[in-house]
């Protein structure tokens, strides 16, 4: 079974499910599959008013994603600084993090490529402060971010068991237009 076919058999049974855009009309360019943990984000409750604001911020940077928006992307861990999309360290875990900064807190939103401009999110995490319950990962050597990537790699596993995430060594291997390298 291909990558798409098993995607779209995880959305049919309700393991996956695409970002839903807030208009239904908006063109769709790359696809972003939200695992449990995810939509459970993206649905709230929320612990404030302020942490369902920051999400409806998360959900337009989203949108500009899988609508075609331009997009910094980084190939080399450690080094991403305002790219939207970074490779994390290890590369041979093929983890990602997309990094949605503003307003504070910084987001994180770890997962995998599928195939190119098909990113499946499975984790997420605030960056630098404890956020709508839950832990922040620190610096780039904390446990949390271990947590997180090993939390990331077994869903895929779960969920993928035949297929390994997208790896490639340029840009456009993962996100094929309007992506600049950071």
């Amino acid at each position: 079974m291909s990558i798409r076919a098993a995607i779209r058999r995880h959305v049919q049974n309700g393991r996956l499910r695409p970002l839903e855009m807030t208009l239904g009309s908006d063109e769709v360019k790359r696809g972003l599959f939200l695992g449990p943990d995810i939509w459970a984000l993206m649905d709230g409750p929320w612990t404030s008013t302020q942490c369902a604001i920051r999400v409806s911020r998360l959900q337009a940077d989203l949108e500009s994603f899988v609508m075609g928006g331009r997009v910094g992307v980084c190939l080399d861990a450690f080094q991403a600084e305002d790219a939207f999309l970074g490779r994390l360290d290890t590369p041979e875990e093929r983890v990602w993090d997309i990094r949605n900064r503003g307003p504070r807190p910084g987001l994180r939103i770890l997962g995998h490529f599928a195939e190119c401009n098909t990113f499946v999110a499975m984790t997420w995490s605030p960056r630098s402060v404890q956020w709508n319950g839950r832990l922040p990962l620190g610096d780039r050597f904390s446990p949390a971010w271990v947590e997180r990537k090993a939390i990331s790699r077994s869903e895929w596993i779960r969920l993928f068991p035949d297929h390994e995430p997208l790896h490639g060594g340029a840009i456009q291997d993962y996100v094929s237009e309007n992506a600049f390298s950071v």
